[in-house]
Parts: structure tokens; C-alpha cells; sequence
């Protein structure tokens, strides 16, 4: 089992489980999720765990794989008390029609944005997807995967640089081999990255590749859709062989965005750019006169799809953030409610008379 420093264990982490105050606490870093069971590697070995109920009734302190926490062991089953602070994390919105948030992954080095080179290949997807990340405090590496199954792989690997300027853009077989050493390069030792992308990506697959032994299930390829099979259910953290950490997550079929738009700065910077020269400072950027992106887009010099998808993340962060602000709102006057009715008990006790 590693010691603590090799799972990411800081001096600072460090100080903020001693001003917890609780000696006979010990702190761990979640390594798996399922549901409601959770896996914690501690300095002893691997332990199965389950939330306590102050963790539990407090939606703002729910766990995650990656987690460092705080907890107690009993007859071999360990006590979660408490959450450290995160340095990273990325989050969506969670799934359905509620405007709450799910923490996917916490204390990352980098994300990788795993894809397929087949069906699944989606610029609109990844530009969707790098947004979730640029919030997240984590870099994103993109992984194309099944790259022995492209025909053109020089051309997607080049419009896939053209969407992610500046960014790590990877070209693997997980299946073969190809384009793994170059992977590698980016995963260090004592770091912890996440694996995200759609169903049927390879994900499973490129785990067990960089962990050079088989450990995850993985499904049959449908020739139907060129896709496999959804295989993952929980989130896991696996140690590589070079002592980076790497998190295998499920599928996601919804990637709800969830947090600010700054992101869209760094994934549109083309377009971030034109509107700051706009004629109004306020320009929705559709219909207004002197609109430096309407120019941009009559002229070539920019292309209609990357201004759709731009403008399609843009109008669902504002129409998130306002939902948002709807729940704090809601939040906050039951909590006045609950305020003026404990306030008015404690007036009725102390009457002359109560008994």
C-alpha cells in the first residue's frame, strides 16, 4: 500500500486536519464509489467506509472519489467525519430536472477528455466538455481513442486542435498500444487524473492499458454503432506503475454544465475576443448593430459552428446560474422560516407560566 505523501498527501492538508482537533481521527483519500459504499486507502491499507450522519444531512459537505477525509474505524468498517478542503474538483449538473450540483471527481491534476474516433467523435462534445474543465482548477488532456480504427486520423487530430488551441490533443490506442508513451509523458508520479468521456469511449479500456494488467470489466465493441458496451459503474482510483493515480468514472450520458462561464474565455477565445469589440458594451451578439462577432461571421473570418456551439453554452450557463440563484433564494427563506419559528417558541417559553 503507498504511503500518504505517494496519494497526494500536502503540508497542507496536513494543517487542516490538525485544526480539526480529533487525535483519534486518521485521514484517508477516497479511492472508490458506488452508491452509497465508498473505499478509503489510509495509511494502513484499503478500508470499506460509510458517511457519518453529520456528512450525510449536509449536502454541501457530500463526498467524492478523490476526497480526502477524516474518519474512525469500528470492527473494520470506517466512519467518514469529516471532508478536507478541495484543491480541485469538477462537477456537473446533476441529472434530471433539480439544480443541484454532482461532484464527479475532487483533488485532480488534469482531466482526461476521453473520445472516440469513430461515431463518437464530436468537436460540439468536447468544447462542451472543456468548459466543465476550465472551471474544474484542472488541466484537460484530450484523449482521441481507437485511433488504429481512423482512416483519417491527421484530419481530426488537426480539428481537434483548432477547437482546443493550446492543449494537449492525444492520439491512442488502447487496444494496440499506439500512442500510449506519449500519453504516459503527461501522467506524473504522485498527480491524479480523471478519465471522462461518453459510454463506449474505451475508457475501461485505457485503464487497464496504462495499469499493464487487466482490472476493469470491459465490454464487447457493437459493430452496429462502432461502440462499446457501458461496462463501468462506480468511480475508482487506481495507482499506475509509475505512481500517478488515475480515476475511471462511468459514462456520462449527461454533461450538464454547472458553475460560471468563464471558461467560454478559454475554449472560444476567438469569439471572447471579437466581443470585447463590440459597439454596446451589453450586445447579445445576435441582432444588435455594430456586433464585431455578426461581422466576423459574414465575412468568414469566423464559423458558424463554433458561434452556435458558443452561443449554446452561453445562453444554458445564464439559464443555470439563474436556477441557481432561484434555489439559494428558496434555500434562504426556509431558513428565515425556520429562524422566525424557533424565535417565536423560545418567546412562548419564556411567558410567565409555561410550563
Amino acid at each position: 500500500m503507498p504511503t500518504l505523501e505517494e496519494l497526494g498527501w500536502t503540508a497542507e492538508l496536513d494543517h487542516y486536519f490538525t485544526q480539526l482537533g480529533h487525535p483519534d481521527w486518521a485521514p484517508g483519500r477516497i479511492a472508490r464509489v458506488d452508491r452509497e459504499r465508498f473505499g478509503v486507502w489510509t495509511a494502513s491499507g484499503e478500508i470499506p467506509a460509510e458517511l457519518s450522519g453529520k456528512i450525510r444531512d449536509t449536502s454541501a459537505d457530500h463526498v467524492c472519489v478523490g476526497d480526502w477525509v477524516a474518519l474512525t474505524l469500528h470492527n473494520g468498517l470506517g466512519i467518514m467525519h469529516a471532508r478536507l478542503p478541495r484543491k480541485t474538483s469538477i462537477s456537473r449538473k446533476a441529472a434530471g430536472e433539480q439544480t443541484a450540483e454532482q461532484a464527479l471527481a475532487a483533488n485532480i491534476d488534469a482531466v482526461l477528455l476521453v473520445c472516440g474516433l469513430d461515431a463518437d467523435f464530436n468537436l460540439r462534445r468536447i468544447e462542451r466538455a472543456l468548459t466543465l474543465v476550465m472551471n474544474s482548477g484542472a488541466s484537460p488532456i484530450i484523449v482521441l481513442n481507437k485511433a488504429d480504427q481512423c482512416d483519417n486520423l491527421p484530419a481530426k487530430i488537426t480539428l481537434t486542435e483548432q477547437v482546443a488551441p493550446h492543449m494537449p490533443v492525444c492520439a491512442v490506442s488502447a487496444t494496440t498500444g499506439l500512442g500510449l508513451e506519449e500519453l504516459r509523458t503527461h501522467l506524473k508520479a504522485q498527480q491524479t487524473f480523471v478519465l471522462l468521456g461518453s459510454s463506449g469511449v474505451g475508457k475501461s479500456t485505457l485503464t487497464n492499458s496504462l495499469l499493464e494488467q487487466t482490472r476493469m470489466q470491459t465490454g464487447a465493441l457493437r459493430s452496429s454503432v462502432e461502440k462499446g458496451h457501458h461496462t463501468t459503474t462506480h468511480r475508482q482510483m487506481w495507482l499506475l506503475p509509475n505512481g500517478a493515480l488515475c480515476i475511471d468514472t462511468p459514462g456520462l450520458r449527461e454533461l450538464g454544465l454547472w458553475g460560471s462561464d468563464e471558461g467560454l474565455d478559454v475554449v472560444f477565445p476567438e469569439i471572447e475576443a471579437l466581443a470585447r469589440t463590440c459597439r454596446f458594451h451589453d450586445c447579445s451578439h445576435e441582432v444588435e448593430p455594430g456586433c464585431a462577432i455578426q461581422a466576423a461571421l459574414q465575412d468568414g473570418a469566423l464559423s458558424s459552428e463554433r458561434y452556435e456551439s458558443w452561443l449554446k453554452l452561453r445562453r444554458e450557463y445564464a439559464f443555470v446560474e439563474q436556477r441557481q440563484s432561484e434555489h439559494k433564494r428558496r434555500q434562504a427563506d426556509k431558513e428565515l422560516g425556520r429562524m422566525y419559528k424557533r424565535a417565536k417558541e423560545d418567546a412562548r417559553r419564556r411567558k410567565p407560566g409555561f410550563r
